[in-house]
């Protein structure tokens, strides 16, 4: 599926996120995951034992750069109504922006997600449960872990391990939060209770 369709009529990077389950979608069958981004220019992001980064021109995918997330990093993309956000994750996202984080929201999971990985951290998060498990949150969750990230929601004021979830149906959704190891610190601090 097409990931960002609700902002391509105003040109805004789309993508198609894969997740690759051996046998059955079972979180734990998740071997591998990629996604493509289409915009100005077409990246290939491919999570294995690491995360490669390519880059389509002359006809084919060149290898860029292998990911791997710094302990903090400076982006925030946070989606979801703000209205209902609670009030540690309004403190957390305050303390970011008090710290000169820059707000990188677009509106498309995979470009805000693309983002964080390539500026090297940061954190995406979206804490209603709208985005699927199986075809958005765990691809991007692999992706993130694999770059040395976290990728966790909160049950009940627990941080849980996204890819420890478990799923009853193809469209099952979840809460989602991605990010460097400073800012999961941050968010865990801030909403752990709630």
């Amino acid at each position: 599926p097409l990931d960002g369709s609700s902002v391509m009529e105003a040109n805004f990077l789309v993508g198609t996120i894969i997740g690759v389950y051996e046998k059955d979608y079972k979180v734990q069958n998740l071997v591998a995951s990629l996604y493509v981004v289409f915009g100005h220019k077409i990246e290939l992001m491919v999570a294995l034992e690491e995360v490669y980064r390519y880059a389509f021109y002359q006809n084919k995918f060149h290898f860029i750069e292998t990911i791997v997330l710094e302990n903090k990093g400076k982006i925030v993309a946070s989606g979801g109504n703000q209205k209902d956000f609670s009030l540690g994750l309004k403190k957390a996202l305050e303390g970011f922006f008090a710290e000169n984080y820059r707000l990188r929201y677009s509106g498309s999971m995979v470009a805000d997600v693309h983002h964080v990985l390539v500026k090297k951290g940061g954190v995406f998060s979206y804490p209603q449960k709208k985005l699927r498990k199986l075809f958005e949150v765990f691809p991007l969750a692999l992706m993130v872990e694999k770059a040395k990230g976290e990728a966790f929601y909160f049950d009940k004021g627990v941080k849980k391990r996204l890819l420890e979830q478990s799923v009853e149906n193809y469209h099952e959704k979840s809460e989602c939060y991605l990010a460097s190891p400073h800012e999961a610190q941050i968010l865990e601090k801030h909403l752990k209770g709630e």
